[in-house]
């Protein structure tokens, strides 16, 4: 739920999924009051935040990741998401799916396995933020520019379970 109604008109998400690519969805957001309740998903969730700080609940522990951090989840395992700062976050997030990790193992030529993040947080130095931002950015506009948009505006309501 929103503490400040305002919040709701300075938020924005933009989500995407390309067919071509094995239905892989993206998402780049904004979120500053807009809070995820307990939830799983059946996809691996892996996120780069851009600036601000985003804060939630995983394995049992209350995590952080600042901007030029990488947060990385598990399928089926449950996690909420929050807003750390004032200003809110801005991230980018791609929903990967196992068969695209197989696709690229099979065009690597490497037998196919599924990983598993053990840590959540990947914390990166300025060069690697700089490098990730512009790899990821490229990935979402590589499908961003062939996908349909879902959504220009806040469309994931908070779930709570």
């Amino acid at each position: 739920m929103h503490s400040n109604p305002s919040h709701a008109y300075q938020e924005w998400s933009r989500y995407f999924h390309d067919h071509q690519l094995h239905d892989l969805q993206v998402l780049h957001a904004r979120f500053i009051g807009h809070r995820y309740g307990r939830h799983a998903h059946d996809y691996f969730v892996i996120e780069l935040v851009e600036s601000g700080a985003a804060s939630y609940w995983y394995r049992g522990a209350q995590q952080l990741a600042a901007a030029g951090e990488v947060f990385m989840l598990n399928p089926d395992e449950p996690h909420t998401g929050d807003p750390a700062t004032p200003g809110g976050y801005i991230y980018r997030v791609l929903y990967p799916r196992e068969q695209h990790f197989a696709q690229v193992a099979s065009d690597i030529g490497t037998s196919p396995t599924v990983p598993f993040f053990k840590d959540s947080v990947l914390r990166t130095g300025p060069e690697q933020y700089e490098a990730a931002l512009a790899t990821w950015g490229e990935q979402h506009f590589s499908v961003d520019d062939v996908a349909p948009v879902r959504s220009r505006r806040k469309f994931l309501p908070d779930r709570q379970q």
